[in-house]
């Protein structure tokens, strides 16, 4: 397989990792951690995988614990072994520079010429080593390990596996990709009382509606997953809310007619807005330009704004975060402007619509949200963003922003027609005693006696 990652980030890996092993120990530094697990061994050392155990044996006795890798140090995994948190840069390719094995020594993008089922059983046998778990903390995997928990169980599982009892990631592709039949003989199987039992059946219904398989979505929920994603037993007790099942039933593009009703199905059996992460469904909606699906998920308590209350987004920068989730994340109301934004001259008139919605439900204005605004704008999506920014006292800044970034695409070249007019619009804004959003007239009336 070829090396993935830019050749220069693997360049410094390399150049670290041999001042690393190379380095000369600092006097009172501790041998465990001034010691490489690896001796100096030949690094273009190729096995013949003739008795992969014996071989394996052999190497172990000279002190080479190195595995076969698939996709080397940028990106690696080794088959047959499993390592906590998918941790394998733990791990020391066998091999050439990168890649296990290479047909030419020391060319990095070569593809391994190794049987895979010798290497993965090769791999098994190190794995077993006593002297390899302890120099790694990765151990061979188990047969349900391998089949399911490194690769993707999805593409595989659509019955229950009976060497593989209570194997999560069977679970969650049978609610995925089974039939309802298929996935009541799996549930028999599961233990869906105890904490951890429960949590199973919750990732399970996240799984399902990822996969607007609604029936098994019903199953499970009428079966004890807890239909907002509420952890029993989470690693963090601080963090008790997994994946939100609405927002897993609009994270992806389908235009499913029956979306919109098992999302009324979900808010009548109790589906709320108390996960933080299930704001991201009106997110979702927004990019999908789902209107009715909009004003279901606010009448039902989403934010524009995500996660946070009004009082923490006063208390954070006026308003400049995304959600608790990731503060990398744009907000529902982010999203409605800069999808719009992103039509240019000519947006749609749901689109339009769903950022006025998100304004009228107390969307606020975010720094930086005025530079998603190229050199052709439609003023009915501006006048949102600028009434945004008018109700929070902020409107010159955002109006600066963009004159700023206006004058940087003139200088640049980039003057324009389109350009000049978007200019006019934000300079009359100023003198404006509020603004008005408009989505549906044709006129543009940017100024009005009362907020709407």
């Amino acid at each position: 397989m070829l090396v993935r990652g830019p050749l220069l980030s693997v360049i410094f890996m390399l150049v670290a990792y041999a001042a690393m092993t190379n380095a000369p120990p600092v006097a009172g530094q501790n041998r465990r951690v001034a010691a490489s697990p690896f001796p100096k061994l030949n690094a273009c050392e190729t096995i013949e995988l003739v008795d992969p155990t014996r071989e394996a044996a052999t190497n172990i006795a000279k002190g080479d614990l190195r595995p076969f890798t698939v996709y080397g140090l940028t990106s690696p995994d080794a088959p047959g072994i499993i390592c906590p948190d998918n941790q394998y840069h733990r791990l020391q390719s066998r091999g050439g520079t990168l890649v296990s094995d290479m047909s030419v020594c020391g060319r990095g993008h070569s593809a391994s010429n190794a049987d895979p089922a010798a290497m993965e059983a090769y791999n098994r046998a190190l794995g077993a080593s006593p002297a390899f778990q302890q120099s790694t903390g990765c151990r061979a995997a188990t047969y349900c390990e391998s089949r399911y928990v490194k690769r993707p169980a999805h593409l595989i599982a659509t019955k229950l596996d009976p060497a593989c009892p209570n194997e999560p990631g069977i679970l969650s592709s049978i609610a995925g990709r089974g039939s309802a039949a298929d996935l009541g003989a799996a549930l028999s199987a599961y233990d869906g009382k105890s904490p951890r039992g429960k949590d199973l059946l919750t990732g399970a219904l996240v799984a399902a509606l990822e996969s607007s398989n609604q029936v098994n979505a019903k199953i499970l929920v009428a079966a004890g997953a807890d239909i907002n994603g509420r952890l029993r037993a989470p690693k963090d007790a601080a963090k008790p809310w997994g994946p939100s099942p609405l927002a897993a039933l609009y994270s992806r593009d389908p235009k499913r007619a029956d979306r919109l009703d098992m999302a009324r199905w979900l808010l009548a059996h109790g589906a709320s807005f108390i996960n933080p992460r299930a704001h991201e469904a009106l997110k979702s909606a927004v990019t999908w330009s789902e209107r009715a699906s909009v004003d279901l998920l606010i009448k039902g308590g989403a934010s524009p704004n995500g996660a946070l209350s009004r009082a923490e987004l006063d208390s954070r920068a006026a308003g400049n975060i995304g959600t608790v989730v990731n503060d990398a994340f744009e907000t529902p109301f982010y999203a409605s402007i800069a999808h719009a934004a992103a039509f240019g001259e000519r947006v749609p008139e749901d689109t339009l619509a769903i950022a006025v919605r998100l304004y009228r439900a107390g969307g606020r204005y975010r720094a930086g949200l005025g530079d998603v605004f190229g050199r052709r704008s439609d003023p009915r999506a501006l006048s949102v963003l600028l009434a945004a920014a008018h109700r929070e006292g902020r409107l010159k800044e955002v109006a600066t922003r963009i004159e700023r970034g206006m004058s940087n695409l003139a200088a640049s070249g980039g003057s324009s027609d389109a350009q000049r007019r978007t200019l006019d619009f934000v300079r009359a804004a100023l003198a404006c005693p509020t603004i008005r959003p408009v989505a549906m007239e044709d006129r543009i009336k940017l100024c009005s006696t009362g907020e709407v």
